[in-house]
């Protein structure tokens, strides 16, 4: 009996750990009306280990903007659907640039989503924007910025502490992938996770670059990712980090909810 039990958990965690993907992603296609905003965007297309993948770019033409968001979104959400907040901006600030990730396995990109896949892929696109820019990458990468809600704020501080950037906006963020884990399924199965973001250890790294400068959002109803984590990660890195408790505010909409707020910080 005790040998079945064992069998049975131990196959419970084969499963969970092969299979958790599922529980973490949530791709999506776009609808019909997705024409009309990707008409506002250079489409960017490169190749990866996971097939053909696209990015989103909306910037002044032919010449390197004064800086370039690079945005990166939720865990179902498409690249296209941070436009209502590109738009606004761009129009306020004609000559900033806007960077729009999809993951692999959104959108018409190919591929399984994931947290290597994903880092190349922002690379990737960085890489096509470079191109399509016609400048040294180098140039490229020291005028990028960063904007993430959820698990794209952890794709953010891990690539701001990767390419030594020190301006990232996130939204939602939550502490560590191992502590969504435990709160979804407990201890011990939280090991299992993975995907291992750690914006503790990211926002420290970030943190300590030159010019530093990090401010968290994160809404008091958030029953997603708890407050206090973004809380927590605000008291990480000292005085180069803002927190901001959004009242009312809850994981979805918090986006919408500080829309002014956000085309202010984009723009500035």
């Amino acid at each position: 009996m005790t040998l079945i039990l064992t069998s049975l958990f131990l196959c419970g965690c084969g499963l969970l750990y092969l299979g958790q993907d599922r529980l973490i992603f949530f791709p999506r296609q776009y609808g019909p009306d997705a024409k009309q905003v990707q008409d506002r965007y250079e489409v960017l297309e490169f190749d990866s280990s996971q097939g053909r993948q696209r990015a989103f770019y909306r910037g002044p033409s032919g010449k390197l903007p004064e800086k370039i968001w690079v945005m990166t979104g939720g865990n179902a959400s498409l690249a296209l659907g941070w436009d209502w907040l590109v738009d606004p901006a761009a129009k306020i600030q004609s000559d900033f640039g806007f960077l729009l990730i999809e993951y692999p396995g959104y959108g018409e990109a190919e591929g399984q989503p994931g947290r290597k896949t994903i880092a190349k892929t922002v690379d990737g696109a960085i890489s096509a924007l470079t191109a399509h820019l016609e400048l040294p990458e180098d140039k490229v990468i020291d005028r990028i910025s960063f904007i993430g809600h959820s698990l794209g704020a952890a794709v953010a501080f891990e690539t701001a502490s990767r390419l030594n950037r020190g301006e990232v906006i996130a939204l939602s963020p939550f502490t560590s992938m191992k502590d969504m884990a435990r709160r979804t399924i407990g201890k011990p199965l939280s090991n299992l996770a993975r995907h291992r973001w750690d914006n503790r250890a990211r926002v420290a790294e970030v943190a300590e670059l030159p010019g530093a400068q990090i401010t968290i959002f994160h809404g008091d109803s958030d029953t997603v990712i708890p407050a206090f984590m973004g809380r927590e990660l605000g008291e990480i890195g000292g005085e180069v980090v803002e927190f901001r408790e959004v009242k009312n505010a809850h994981h979805n909409n918090i986006v919408d909810t500080i829309r002014p707020e956000l085309v202010e910080l984009l723009t500035r």
